[in-house]
């Protein structure tokens, strides 16, 4: 985004210097990473196929997926010679024994495969307020890594179940936040339902994870850019109604709606997925045309996808992040979020007890926004609402600055699943 990129210009450099050193490494050690145990030992590369894991498209077929486990690639043990891990993204249910939690299976999956869990987002505070289906944070995301054998080197596949496309393209905007470079990370388009129509076996098996264990801060980089907090999706607007100009391409994936933020086009995620499978690149340029005739949509601007909670915003970052190539965002907390800064603003509390709460001006979105905005119920502190009144200070993004904190102090070894949510709504 435009304002982020000034704000990270400085990390950019610094990365490049990075990026020329991890030359020298990888051609002296044959791998790269952060420091991970399991590249402490001398070994070479010599499988083939990983150069074509790094080529494959991000949405793969089932053929691709059972070329790679034929190949002996799925929880392989040698990482440098190729590892794909299979990540199943079906709700799961958690059983506590004690103090240890155990991630349950779907009922059948891909061979090979592990659950992600039933951490699937998370409530955090972002702003004045806790908001519901947030990214994931560094203990949650570490303790999958360890838990399904993925390292550095390892390349990963979402698969979903039935019409689960928003579980894949969430969990693809997860990883690729934390760092997960788009040729380390596939989606199976059809998920378990397209492998098993192409006559392939699902089982009820679990899986062995390979004896490795990295940390998400041994990635490059925690790519903030990506998402966009409450206080970013203030200051974007805002920078887009002052200019004059469109410097954002305000996406909504909800479609049209009666009240939507300012100047936001209506570009509707099932114009890229039925929620089984997505439609093929042809027919996204489409569509893409479509909305360049249509609302003025600019390819060539940084873009940011809202919906309600997160999952159609999801499905549109995937598509123009991924399939289109294009330079964009995803506002996770989208409209749940948005919604609660009306001013006035009012607070019910345990015993049925409301308070109004003026928002200072830097917080309000009504200015921001198209339509009639209702007052509703929430939960905005009102010692933050007090304080907090510099956008663009740590304190105000909350999420951003503890994952970039945890990401720059190297992350630590996982303790478990951090409390969360289940699958979010559209």
């Amino acid at each position: 985004m435009i304002r982020k990129v000034f704000k990270h210009t400085k990390d950019n450099v610094v990365l490049l210097a990075a990026v020329v050193l991890s030359c020298f490494i990888l051609t002296a050690c044959g791998g790269g990473g952060g420091g991970s145990d399991s590249y402490d030992k001398a070994t070479t590369v010599t499988n083939d196929p990983v150069e074509e894991l790094a080529n494959t498209s991000v949405l793969i077929t089932p053929e691709i997926l059972k070329g790679w486990m034929d190949a002996g690639l799925v929880n392989n043990e040698d990482s440098f010679n190729g590892r794909v891990v299979i990540l199943s993204l079906e709700a799961t249910s958690e059983t506590v024994e004690g103090e240890v939690v155990t991630e349950a299976y779907p009922s059948t999956h891909i061979p090979g495969a592990f659950p992600w869990g039933s951490v699937q987002s998370q409530t955090r505070l972002d702003g004045l307020a806790e908001a519901p289906y947030m990214v994931v944070d560094g203990p949650t995301m570490d303790s999958i890594l360890e838990r399904c054998g993925i390292d550095e080197n390892t390349t990963i596949v979402l698969t979903y179940a039935g019409s689960g496309v928003m579980s894949a393209t969430r969990d693809y905007g997860y990883l690729r936040y934390w760092g997960f470079p788009k040729e380390k990370i596939k989606v199976l388009n059809g998920g378990d339902d397209a492998w098993a129509a192409a006559g392939y076996a699902l089982t009820d098996a679990p899986a062995t994870a390979a004896s490795t264990y990295m940390s998400v801060s041994d990635n490059a980089s925690i790519r903030t850019d990506l998402y966009m907090s409450l206080a970013d999706m203030i200051l974007a607007v805002q920078d887009n109604d002052d200019s004059g100009n469109t410097l954002y391409n305000i996406v909504d994936t909800r479609g049209a709606s009666a009240t939507y933020i300012n100047n936001a086009i209506p570009f509707a995620y099932n114009l890229f997925t039925d929620r089984s499978v997505f439609f093929t690149k042809d027919i996204v340029e489409g569509h893409v045309a479509d909305a360049i005739a249509d609302y003025g949509f600019d390819p060539t601007l940084p873009s940011i996808t809202y919906c309600v909670s997160g999952g159609r915003a999801s499905v549109g970052f995937f598509v123009l992040d991924a399939i289109m190539g294009y330079d964009v965002a995803v506002y996770d907390g989208s409209w749940l979020q948005w919604q609660l800064y009306t001013d006035p603003y009012q607070i019910t509390d345990d015993e049925d007890v409301t308070t109004q709460y003026n928002l200072n001006d830097l917080w309000s979105v009504e200015s921001l926004t198209t339509g009639v905005m209702n007052p509703v119920s929430g939960s905005i502190n009102a010692d933050l609402n007090a304080t907090l009144n510099d956008l663009e200070a740590p304190e105000a993004t909350q999420i951003e600055t503890e994952d970039t904190e945890y990401f720059n102090e190297g992350g630590s070894a996982p303790t478990g699943t951090s409390e969360g949510g289940g699958s979010a709504g559209c």
